[in-house]
């Protein structure tokens, strides 16, 4: 294995926008749910749905769910991600005999 500490900051270069664009979109989603007096959350979203037309509402609940499948798929990644790079760390600190710092039990 080997760290590339170059790819790793293009990555991160390349992320940072995508990010700051779902973090304004998020906000835009929570200040129309509040202008509409809509609890900013999965409810309130779902609400707003259903009150939409027919057609509209079809295709806002499409967008949703997508938005959904999208975030647990995230969130997946992301605790995957946390668990190899824990793994990776112990290994490493093993292979340079580094004592292990460590909050839970470590099982073998």
């Amino acid at each position: 294995m080997k760290f590339d500490g170059e790819a790793l900051s293009n990555n991160i270069h390349h992320q940072l926008p995508v990010l700051k664009q779902l973090g304004s979109n998020a906000s835009k989603r929570s200040q129309t749910l509040m202008q509409l007096k809509l609890p900013c959350s999965e409810a309130g979203a779902k609400k707003l749905i259903r009150a939409l037309p027919a057609k509209l509402s079809s295709t806002i609940a499409n967008q949703w769910q997508i938005l959904e499948t999208l975030i647990k798929e995230c969130q997946k990644y992301n605790h995957d991600n946390g668990q190899s790079s824990a793994a990776f760390h112990e290994l490493l600190a093993e292979l340079i005999g580094q004592e292990r710092h460590c909050y839970g039990e470590h099982v073998r």
